[in-house]
């Protein structure tokens, strides 16, 4: 049985601050979680957070609820802005040199990632101090991608970090 994430977050604050985790969801808002990390998360750890939905008009706002409505699927990636200079570098691999050795490029270090519920929900929880970009992993995202930089204070929670997609289905088959 999953815990829902909306009562997770407001109602049982310090009980997600004591773990990190990298959630998915098995039904609509039902946590499965899944643990990124073993070790306590600090006291003063917070979440960033937000909503996926159908973007009908592919333009970058949400307008009637009816017609755009929550969607899931969206993998989003959360990056940590290593050197504070509000500039999206992703830390990713080059092509590897000439000896066949991958190096790393990009200033902003990887920290996780997530799915969208197909309630479009997702949450990064557990995460320290300090200032962040969010990723959504399509070429269908109407909204800014990524979004940033996102500053997370002691205990913080940023919510409404959305992402409008004109595609209600991502890598469907």
């Amino acid at each position: 049985m999953g815990v829902s994430i909306r009562s997770l977050l407001s109602h049982h604050p310090d009980n997600w601050r004591r773990y990190c985790y990298n959630y998915a969801f098995d039904e609509p808002s039902n946590l499965v979680g899944i643990a990124y990390h073993r070790e306590a998360a600090s006291s003063n750890s917070g979440s960033i957070s937000g909503t996926v939905w159908y973007d009908a008009d592919s333009s970058g706002t949400r307008g009637d609820p009816s017609e755009e409505y929550p969607t899931g699927n969206l993998n989003l990636f959360l990056f940590k802005d290593a050197d504070n200079d509000g500039v999206f570098e992703p830390q990713m691999y080059a092509d590897p040199d000439e000896d066949g050795i991958y190096q790393w490029i990009g200033e902003d270090t990887y920290i996780t990632q997530v799915e969208a519920d197909y309630e479009g929900i997702y949450a990064f929880i557990g995460i320290e101090p300090g200032k962040y970009w969010v990723q959504g992993d399509s070429w269908v995202v109407t909204t800014t991608n990524p979004v940033g930089v996102l500053t997370l204070g002691p205990s913080g929670l940023i919510t409404n970090v959305d992402f409008g997609v004109w595609s209600s289905c991502i890598d469907c088959s």
